[in-house]
Parts: C-alpha cells; structure tokens; sequence
C-alpha cells in the first residue's frame, strides 16, 4: 500500500513524477553538443534536433540512427511508468541500441548533469510500477536491441523504479550462464558515470538494485550517487537487496562512487562471478533493513582475484562483508588493503572464504593497512576477522580495535566447514600461534571528522594510531620495506584525492524531502 509513510520514508527523500519539476536546479550551460536530442514534450516524429527533440521513446523507436552516436537528454522529466507496466525483469522499459564496435559505444546523457529525470512513478498517486522491470539499459531477449554493450549512460536521475534502475541482462547471450555456457563474464563495453539512482522498490525475493548486471565483462560503474534502496520486504528476504548487484560476470570495475541507505552496498553473487575492483567508495549501510557493506564477493574462477581498495566502509548495525558461498570454498584470491571498515555490534568485520591449496591455482587473502573498528558492543561468532585456514598469503600492518587485545575475534575455519570458525585469537595469540600482523595493532583509531557522508571526516588523525606520522604506522604494500603510510582509506601508495562521488560539497547529503498530496 501507497501511504504518506512511504512518501516521507527516510526523512523523505521519495520523489514523484508531479514533484520532481520542483527540484530542478538552475541548469549549468551547455558544454556538450550531441547526434541527437530527447525532451520531455518531444515527439519521435521529429528530427531529433536541440530545438525539436524525440521524445523518450525514441530510445526504442530510433535504434538504427542513434547507434554509435551520442544522444542528450533535455533538463525535465520523463515519467517511463507505462513502458515499465509493459517491459520485464530481463528487459528494460528503455533498451539502448550500443554501437558497433568498442571504439564507437552509444552515448545517453543528461545535457545538463542529473536535470533528466527518469521516473516510473505512477501518475495516478506515485506509487511504484507493479512489473519487475529497470527503467533503462539493456535485455537480450524479445524486445533486445541489436547491438549489445558499448553503451555509456552519463548524468542521469533515476528514480522510482520497480526491482532496478538501470540493468544489464544477458543471462541468455552465448557464453553466459544460461545462453550456451557456464563461464563468468560475456558483454562488454558498459559504463555508468555521473548518475544518482535511489527509491527503488521491488521484491526482494527476485534481487531488486539501483544497478544490476547479469553476464558482463569490464562494467566501469564510477562517479555515481547510489542510495535509497529499502523496499518492504513482505516476508521476503531483504539480504537479496543491493545498490550495485552482480550474476556471473567478470573484472567489472566500481569506483568513486557514494553509496547509502541500501540492505546491501555492493553484492557479487555467488560464482562464477570474480575478478571485480572496488575502490574509492564511500559506503554507508544503515535503516530500516542493513545487512553487509560488501556482500558475496567471493566467487570467481581459479586464477581470478579481486581487488577492494581505498574504500570506506560503514555498517553500523550489521556486517562490514560477508562474503559466505553456501558454506563452500571461494575459488578466487582477494587483496584487500588500504580500506577503513566499520561494522555494528552483533556483526562480523570479514568473513571470506578463500580456498587455499584445496584450488589451483591457490586462492589467497591479502590483508594489510586496514582499520577494523566496531561501533560498539561484541563482534558475532566470526569475530573481526574470519578466514579459513591455510588461504592467509600476507596479514600486517593492520588496526584491529582494541577489542582484539582481549577479545578472541581473529578467528580460523577448517576447509571441511569454512563457515564454522575452529580456532580463536586474541591479537597477541594470533601473532604468536600463526606469526600473522606482526605491526598490527589492538589500537582504536582516532577519525578527524567521523560524520556520516563525509568520506574526507575517516583520515586518520595526525600522529595517531595507523597514521604515517604515528608509532604504529601503515607500511606501502603491507611489507616492512614499504615507507610509513596512512592506514586505511586515505592512505596507501599514493593518497586518494576523492572517495565517493563529487556531487557537490561534502558532506553528500541526501534530496531535501517534497511534500506532495497523495489520494
């Protein structure tokens, strides 16, 4: 049911078809020219021209001219409501037409950042599509475009949505799970940048996502704002919710991006599904349903590793990753480095079942120049870190809390049950049982302006524990040798200038909340 709740849910950051012309801020100048114009008063019938637009439909309509071409999005809104009634959960209310080859991708951008609004509130009260379908990106089946990938979908807002909000689904292309083969990966050429994609609803039973993809290669989804994706669970199982979600796909890259107000921040799910980099986020979990930071993860092929890297990371009241795989060994290797974790009470900081030997090659954990802190109270049974015996390649240089000095939350599980930690530690037992985080340290860190949506508030404080300054520095590459560095998001080889998106000045805060009648 539709109810002023809902509308004013999160501090009401829900907005509407009839409300959004009110949030359309003063448009910068045009700087781009493109092929091609869409309007929201335009008409297919039209040229295409700045002056006489499509109209939104053109996405579908216009295939074989805009191919390969760049087309712009007049500041408005575009209410996609009865395309989604009629699209589905594989094919997206706007399928984009890519180009024809890698270096000739199909450009659909806002002319002026975010003023497009795409929105698939009903008209008749704002409510949600019913249909589990994506606003925009691309489906292989009925109504597919002829060319897959090689699409850029730059500055967008997108709101609304039934399950997704832009969404690749290939799960029927040759090569993918499903069309032909059991392998990870298929199409490529696919970037997201620049959009804010939030209030999308759905069933969680069917995975619901500000972006999804199914059977993709390279995705580059970078510089976007990502939040509001709570929907009721009805029952269901609110785990099966996430800003960024992934099926059998491959080396996909997620960068600058601000996530928040999500079940899960980013969730690559199940195998074979690897070799993914996540750097430079900010991702906040919080509100009505929170579940993991980073969630999944660990699938992959046997030679693949994942890379998560300068990246903070927030779940106050549930788990910093939980990377589980149906109790089964992940066939991947993952560095993690350089990250700032917090988790809640209750929760566990990692839990990431590598293989070890038992896959070859041997798939590792690398951990160092991390910060693991817990908001308050006790981890779970898993601890701050639990991993599996044996899938250890390197672990220092890392701040655990001091918890750790007392507290056994460095955990071990057998191979046989990678799930069910076997051993425990105190930092110190760690350190002397395993030889592992020999220049760790049970220290808590001091932040410099810890406030929520302020990736540049989680540097560490000058001379503190784990900054380069301090007497329990990080160290570049986790390694002795390495020259003293920041642990933890800000630090590193080289410091990140950004973490999260550049929407603004920092903090990022949500959409102010819009008040609209509802009957």
């Amino acid at each position: 049911m539709f109810t002023r709740r809902t509308l004013l849910k999160r501090g009401g950051y829900a907005v509407f078809a009839a409300a959004v012309p009110t949030l359309i801020r003063t448009a910068r100048a045009q700087t781009t020219s493109f092929n091609y114009y869409i309007g929201p008063n335009g008409s297919d019938s039209n040229p295409g021209t700045q002056a006489s637009p499509w109209s939104i439909t053109a996405i579908n309509t216009k295939r074989t001219i805009y191919a390969g071409k760049s087309v712009g999005l007049l500041d408005g809104t575009y209410n996609v409501y009865a395309l989604c009634q009629a699209g589905s959960f594989n094919q997206p209310a706007l399928a984009i037409n890519g180009g024809p080859n890698a270096g000739t991708p199909t450009l659909i951008a806002a002319v002026n950042p975010r003023q497009a609004y795409l929105s698939a509130a009903n008209p008749s009260g704002g409510g949600y599509p019913s249909v589990e379908c994506a606003i925009i990106g691309q489906g292989q089946y009925a109504a597919a475009p002829p060319n897959l990938g090689n699409v850029i979908i730059d500055g967008l807002y997108i709101t609304r949505a039934f399950q997704y909000g832009i969404a690749f689904y290939f799960a029927g292309v040759s090569g993918v799970n499903g069309g032909g083969g059991t392998g990870e990966g298929g199409v490529t050429g696919i970037e997201i940048r620049n959009c804010e994609v939030y209030d999308i609803g759905g069933n969680d039973n069917d995975n619901v996502a500000a972006i999804f993809f199914q059977g993709s290669t390279g995705a580059w989804v970078h510089n976007n704002k990502l939040h509001s994706v709570q929907p009721p669970t009805n029952g269901q199982n609110p785990d099966d919710v996430a800003a960024i979600y992934s099926y059998y796909s491959y080396a996909n890259i997620y960068e600058y991006n601000t996530i928040y107000d999500c079940n899960n921040g980013i969730f690559d799910k199940y195998y074979p599904n690897g070799g993914h980099i996540c750097r430079y986020n900010y991702i906040e979990i919080a509100g009505l349903y929170p579940q993991n930071v980073l969630h999944g993860c660990s699938g992959g092929n046997p030679g693949n590793t994942g890379m998560i890297y300068n990246n903070v990371l927030l779940c106050r009241s549930g788990n910093g990753w939980d990377g589980s795989l149906s109790s089964l060994l992940s066939s991947q290797s993952v560095m993690f480095y350089n990250n700032t974790l917090i988790f809640g009470p209750g929760g566990q900081g990692i839990y990431y079942p590598a293989g070890g030997s038992t896959v070859s090659p041997q798939a590792m954990f690398t951990n160092y120049n991390n910060i693991y802190s817990i908001s308050s109270g006790t981890p779970n049974y898993e601890g701050i870190l639990a991993l599996v015996a044996g899938s250890i390649a390197l672990s220092d240089y890392n701040l655990y809390g001091s918890i750790a000095a007392s507290g056994q939350y460095l955990t071990l599980a057998p191979t046989s049950n990678p799930g069910a930690p076997s051993n425990a530690y105190t930092l110190s037992s760690w350190q002397n049982a395993l030889g592992f985080d020999t220049h760790s340290a049970a220290l808590n860190p001091s932040f410099v302006n810890p406030t929520s949506l302020n990736p540049p508030g989680y540097a560490l404080t000058t001379g503190t524990a784990g900054s380069a300054s301090g007497s329990n520095p990080g160290r570049v590459g986790g390694v002795s040798g390495g020259a003293p560095c920041d642990m933890g998001a800000w630090g590193g080889a080289s410091a990140p200038t950004q973490i999260g998106c550049n929407f603004g000045p920092a903090p990022v805060v949500p959409n102010p909340p819009v008040i609209i009648s509802v009957s």
